[in-house]
């Protein structure tokens, strides 16, 4: 009886170990240590394909926010789908400071996928926007887009504003640098014609911080671009007396025929303590994006383990919940489809 080979044998643990040796005793029974043998080899071959797995990393947001969780959910996906057939990629989701530091990442080679704004991810791809001095990203790719994320402006009760018009004058938290509802914040400016010189200023506090600087009168106004339901829009409200406040139709329409990527989108009543109506305003999509030069074979992977298990995909995250495979293979992608997503779906039958 052979040895069972030797790299095989290194990258056992140690019951596997255990199971070739109980083979090597029982030599004077073919048969039980033929049995025992395979066991052991299909473990070896097993760990031998894990070891050799290739490590895919996807940029989202901050953990507060739905892009962390999101970016979370996919990456499951993929490594579920590695329990059952190894597909030679395993996936980690990474914290970062929003879109446009994720696409910054993405030029750069420092991550291999994104989740980011639509709005930012046109101007990644067409070289306007934030884009406009480094330069397009041309070889962006788009994989799927996720959900919707309206524009949701908060402020505090008996504060003086209700209305988008009634934010001139006031304190406005935009967000840090790099994110994308601040690049949103100040399009909405220059669609309206609006001089940031007609405000009293914009605040720069991070996600985790906007609660309390508004409650705290720090700021009068935070704005976030965010799938709903929201445990940061949650916090916020909870946390003082804070209202929603809503967009005119009239503006909207403005807003939205101007932007390619943006359109109509309502936060449904109900969602949090007070809105007891719904919020008219505009919005994005979420989109799952890479570059060219990422091997189809990993983009096919991740989007076989989303769309065959989309109803678990869902049950991940209540902004997942309303998803559907035609509208994510479609809709607010401003890039072209990478190979490995236009594979899947012309196999499928979601593109021709």
């Amino acid at each position: 009886m052979h040895r069972p080979d030797a790299d095989r044998l290194r990258v056992l643990a140690t019951p596997a170990r255990n199971v070739i040796l109980a083979a090597m005793t029982w030599q004077k029974h073919p048969i039980i240590a033929a049995c025992l043998l395979a066991v052991a080899i299909s473990a070896a071959d097993h760990c031998a394909a894990a070891e050799t797995q290739k490590q895919l990393s996807i940029g989202t947001g901050s953990k507060t926010g739905v892009y962390y969780p999101t970016g979370r959910a996919i990456c499951r996906m993929l490594n579920r789908l590695n329990e059952n057939k190894p597909t030679g990629w395993d996936c980690q989701q990474r914290e970062s400071a929003g879109s446009v530091a994720n696409l910054e990442a993405l030029r750069d080679g420092k991550i291999d996928l994104a989740v980011v704004q639509s709005d930012t991810h046109f101007h990644a791809f067409t070289g306007t926007g934030k884009f406009k001095d480094k330069g397009a990203i041309t070889d962006l790719r788009s994989v799927f887009s996720l959900h919707a994320e309206p524009f949701t402006i908060i402020a505090r009760a008996g504060g003086g504003v209700w209305k988008l018009e009634q934010l001139k004058g006031r304190r406005i938290n935009v967000g840090k640098k790099g994110s994308g509802p601040r690049e949103t914040f100040f399009e909405l400016l220059e669609t309206l014609g609006w001089n940031s010189s007609e405000f009293s200023g914009f605040t720069q506090y991070d996600t985790r911080e906007q609660a309390t600087a508004l409650c705290d009168s720090q700021t009068d106004v935070i704005t976030f671009v965010v799938g709903h339901p929201s445990q940061l829009i949650r916090d916020a409200i909870e946390r003082c007396n804070t209202i929603l406040v809503s967009i005119s139709n009239n503006l909207i329409r403005k807003v939205v025929a101007a932007r390619p990527y943006y359109r109509n989108a309502i936060i449904p009543a109900g969602l949090y303590r007070g809105a007891n109506s719904d919020t008219r305003t505009f919005g994005v999509s979420a989109t799952l994006v890479t570059t060219s030069r990422l091997d189809p074979a990993a983009v096919y992977a991740i989007t076989q383990a989303v769309f065959t298990n989309i109803d678990k995909f869902r049950s991940m995250h209540p902004a997942l919940k309303h998803l559907n495979r035609v509208d994510m293979a479609h809709e607010s992608l401003p890039s072209p489809l990478h190979d490995g997503a236009k594979r899947y779906f012309q196999e499928t039958g979601l593109i021709k």
